[in-house]
């Protein structure tokens, strides 16, 4: 089984015009696996590295072997039972004259042709507490030659119990059983004992039937073959090893790392740097995702102590406490550890998470007979012994140890073994002992698989020039994500100015479209995010370059302007450029002059006529042209100059109201109305033939005064139907109150000369009389008449 830890990248893409970094968020966890490290089913298909050794030796080990079945580690010790045999041989032989035939074989022989042959004397010393399992008797011995009426009897006498074993007759040859394999014959339905044996006697009797003997006996030796059960003792192992692979959950602290006081380091570690303890405090420790702290680990030489410090928030610690090595951390999400070294020297700091524990069920079975205290089982981890355990008594076991510090902190590979001692010393009954390991398994192991954070190309800096119409970015497509598709993907962006460009997203596009005579930078922040909230982030700059506009006029120009000749025309001139705030502005006639502080143009031409006016703005840089047609007329400016009433205003009374036109204009005025209204009555209307310019002529209205009013308002309208075309239109008007003196009786008076109504005053008798002929000189003169549309 193999764990293993994502290790956290971060991938930083940098812009070469504005240096902006790409930037990624937190990458945010998507399964959290927890698993045994070492989760053994024992199947056949595991490499496990099975061996088995006799005592001390080598040699493969006889009764105990070890095999991977069944979901089990089976070690079988399987003891036989243990015999011996020896052959006791007669040591006395009570006949006389028949040679030794004692001893064993050593063709020494006692012969005979008829008196018996009796042996006894088997020694059994040492051997009577044996339990015999047979017994055979053996004799060595020769008859030459066939026995054809003869035979040779062999029995066994004990206590006055003779048994014959065996008788040799009739054979067809002699029997020759001096060289081994001896002659035997099992006796052990006999159920002798020791003491039976060694007070037996052996009787080989040579009997002849009469006349010629048909040979002889010649006994060697005669003997009791015993196989007895023996005690015995011996020593056998057998050893179950197997090498696991993985990413450990041990943490290997950088000494390096943190503060260091009255500590240097030297080849073999951190040591004290004066005679002052020293102290080394760690970085602080970030707990791994949904884990838990495990064991503190260290590989010191000398005396050291060790405190450590707890957050849950990396900001609130409490206060130190004491911890021993070996022992389990406290929770908390952050800690600090600090060691003091009074002596020696410190290696190595590691920590594992989750407090990696060997966990075995095993069990003893069948007996435990005939072993010695010295058997046992014993589990390695990485070389070192983590348990040992007695084989004392039949049934179950469980454990439960903490291996996390004989893990590696890297990748390496890690050995377990589980090894088994059979010793025995036992009486040599056969004997079964089954030791099982039924699982086995290291706890601690976890997964963190992580959702990484999308991944684009980088976005460089994008240049536009000033009224363009913008640029489409293709971002998405350039994106990529370890749990999606990039269309899975969403986009947004953001700006810190809104005045140069409007920044949006398309689709899968960052759009950007530049508003109207804008210039300048912006910065743009594109962020692609996932469904877990992870997600990768770019500032750019967008350059908007400026482009020099043309002056441009705010409102249109006439195509024709009219103006008066002698009169000034103010032709407002609304400019604007969006680049200068100075504009310069000419014309191509020096009677149009430009007045800035006015805005308008002021044409003040000199001769009547027709011309095309050009008209240049500038921002000294570019500049437009538009053209007008000023026609350029000679009017006429027809004036009320003053209206005199002849007559006396009493009620009732005939009167005259003379009204005095002037022409103010450079052209003649033909055929002006003149009408008269008195409180909007219509009094007259009278046309006046011509009035040339500069000159007065004088229009009659003849009025009665009401009789029943003392006031009348006296209305005097010139060129009423707008015949006559002037320079000024809104000169042709006048009114006035007048007083009337209501009577009845009393004759009419005359107005003195002195009241005068108008611009110019009373006027005398005279003068009157002067410009009524006058007036009539022209009216009939010859002069050329010319309407004016």
């Amino acid at each position: 089984m193999k764990g293993y830890i994502s290790v956290v990248l971060a991938i930083l893409l940098m812009t070469t015009s504005s240096m902006l970094v790409a930037t990624a968020g937190a990458r945010s966890i998507h399964n959290v696996e927890n698993f045994d490290l070492v989760n053994d089913t024992f199947s056949p298909q595991q490499e496990w590295s099975l061996s088995t050794k006799k005592g001390f030796s080598d040699d493969v080990a006889e009764y105990t072997s070890v095999m991977v079945t069944d979901g089990h580690l089976t070690f079988d010790h399987n003891r036989s039972l243990n015999t011996q045999s020896s052959i006791i041989w007669s040591t006395t032989n009570s006949t006389i004259g028949h040679g030794s035939a004692t001893g064993a074989p050593d063709n020494y022989v006692a012969v005979s042709s008829g008196p018996e042959i009796i042996v006894g004397g088997f020694q059994y010393t040492g051997m009577e507490s044996y339990p015999i399992l047979s017994i055979a008797l053996v004799m060595t011995f020769n008859i030459p030659n066939p026995l054809y009426s003869d035979s040779v009897r062999a029995s066994i006498e004990v206590d006055g119990m003779n048994h014959l074993v065996k008788e040799f007759s009739h054979t067809q040859s002699g029997l020759f059983y001096m060289t081994s394999p001896y002659w035997s014959k099992d006796v052990s339905s006999q159920n002798y004992t020791w003491q039976d044996l060694g007070n037996a006697n052996v009787k080989v009797d040579y009997a002849s039937e009469g006349g010629t003997d048909d040979s002889e006996v010649r006994l060697d030796a005669v003997g009791f073959n015993v196989v007895y059960r023996a005690p015995w003792f011996g020593i056998e192992t057998a050893v179950a090893e197997q090498t696991f692979n993985g990413d450990w959950p041990v943490l290997e602290l950088n000494t390096l790392a943190g503060t260091h006081s009255a500590i240097s380091m030297t080849p073999c570690g951190l040591e004290n740097s004066s005679a002052s303890p020293g102290v080394w405090t760690s970085a602080v420790l970030s707990r791994p995702y949904d884990q838990s702290w495990g064991r503190l680990h260290v590989t010191a030489d000398g005396n050291t102590s060790w405190k450590v410090t707890t957050s849950d928030d990396g900001e609130n610690w409490s206060s130190s406490t004491t911890h021993l090595v070996g022992q389990v951390l406290p929770v908390s999400e952050f800690l600090q550890l600090q060691g003091t070294i009074f002596s020696g020297c410190i290696s190595s700091v590691r920590i594992d998470i989750n407090d990696p524990t060997l966990n075995i069920d095993w069990q003893i079975a069948q007996s435990l007979d005939g072993l010695a205290n010295m058997s046992w089982l014993e589990v390695k981890v990485s070389g070192v012994e983590v348990y040992h355990q007695n084989l004392t008594a039949l049934g179950t076991y469980s454990l439960e140890i903490p291996v996390g510090g004989y893990l590696p902190s890297d990748d390496s590979s890690v050995d377990i073994s589980v090894a088994i001692v059979f010793s025995w010393a036992s009486d040599g009954q056969p004997a079964t002992t089954v030791v099982q390991v039924d699982s086995m398994s290291v706890s601690g192991g976890y997964a963190l698989e992580w959702d990484e954070d999308p991944e684009c190309m980088a976005i460089g800096d994008l240049e536009l020039l000033e009224d363009g119409v913008g640029r489409l970015l293709a971002i998405l497509n350039t994106c990529s994500d370890d749990r999606g598709n990039n269309t899975d993907l969403q986009l947004s962006v953001g700006q810190d100015r809104y005045d140069i460009v409007t920044v949006d997203v398309v689709g899968d596009q960052i759009r950007v479209s530049q508003k109207d005579e804008q210039s300048g930078d912006t910065i743009v922040t594109a962020t692609v995010t996932d469904a877990a909230g992870n997600y990768w982030k770019q500032n750019f700059t967008v350059i908007v370059g400026s482009v020099n506009d043309a002056p441009y006029l705010v409102e249109s120009l006439p195509a024709t302007v009219i103006v008066s000749l002698g009169q000034v025309y103010l032709l407002p001139l609304s400019i604007a450029d969006v680049d200068s705030p100075t504009l310069s502005v000419d014309a191509s006639y020096s009677w149009a002059s430009w007045n800035p502080q006015e805005g308008r143009l002021e044409l003040n031409p000199t001769v009547a006529g027709e011309y095309d006016l050009q008209i240049a703005i500038s921002d000294g840089e570019l500049s437009v042209v538009r053209n007008v047609n000023v026609e350029v007329m000679a009017t006429a400016d027809l004036v009320v100059d003053e209206v005199t009433i002849i007559g006396n205003l009493s009620s009732g009374s005939e009167v005259e109201v003379q009204v005095h036109i002037r022409n103010d204009g450079q052209s003649n005025a033909y055929f002006l109305t003149v009408k008269c209204e008195a409180d909007g009555n219509l009094l007259k209307v009278v046309t006046v033939p011509e009035i040339r310019s500069g000159m007065i002529q004088t229009a009659i209205c003849p009025w009665v005064v009401p009789m029943d009013d003392d006031t009348v308002m006296l209305t005097i309208e010139l060129d009423g139907g707008d015949d006559i075309f002037e320079s000024n239109e809104d000169n042709n008007a006048f009114s006035r109150v007048l007083s009337i003196e209501v009577v009845s009786t009393e004759p009419p008076t005359q107005v003195d000369s002195a009241f005068a109504v108008g611009q110019a005053g009373v006027w005398g008798g005279t003068i009157l009389a002067l410009l009524l002929l006058v007036g009539l000189f022209w009216m009939f003169g010859p002069a050329p008449v010319r309407k004016i549309e």
